[in-house]
This record gives structure tokens, sequence and C-alpha cells, in this order.
């Protein structure tokens, strides 16, 4: 009687080690192929973002008369202030979007 019961080891069976190695597998698979997904689409969005920032920019700056601008001196700047929308020149709580807040862009004469 003075006998002490072995606990029996279990044995994990070879079909649970081929789940759970395929499982492990599969996971690190789908996140590695996320990750870089969701770099790529982070990187490709920039790229269009700033083709289009550029495409805006362009147009503005062909709007421009050259010869006007090429007149510019130090005094022309600080001139009075132009605002390129009436809208927002209405106070904050007339404005139909009152999260749009008023940069004014000082222009000089030359270009009015």
């Amino acid at each position: 009687m003075g006998e002490k019961k072995r606990k029996k080891r279990r044995i994990i069976s070879p079909s649970v080690w081929i789940t759970l190695g395929v499982s492990v597998f599969l996971l690190a698979t789908g996140g590695t192929i996320g990750g870089i997904m969701t770099a790529r689409s982070i990187a490709t969005t920039k790229d269009l973002l700033n083709g289009k920032m550029l495409d805006i920019a362009s147009s503005a700056v062909a709007m421009l008369d050259g010869d006007a601008v090429a007149s510019l001196t130090h005094n022309d700047l600080g001139g009075e202030v132009f605002f390129m929308d009436e809208e927002l020149q209405k106070p904050a709580d007339q404005q139909h979007s009152p999260s749009v807040e008023v940069q004014p862009i000082a222009v000089a004469d030359a270009l009015l």
C-alpha cells in the first residue's frame, strides 16, 4: 500500500502536432502578408496624394500671370488681405461649414 501512484504521461498524437504546426504556419503567413499589403497600400496612397497635390499646384501656378509675379518686390509683401471665397469672409456662425478656418492670403496689388 505504500506504492505511489505514478502520473500517466500523456502522449500527444502526431495529428495534433501537424494541426498545430499548420495553424501556426497559416497565422504567421497571414500576418506577414497582411503587414506587407498594408505597408504597400500606405505607400501607394501617399504617392497618389502627392501626385494629386502636384497637379493642383501646377494648375494654380498655370493661372498666375508670370509678368505680374516677376514684378513683385519685397515692399509688396504685407499688402492688402485677399480672401479666396466670399463664404469665408462671413462670421463662422453664418457659414455653411463652421469647421472651415479662414486663412487670409496676402496678395500684392499687381496680382489683383
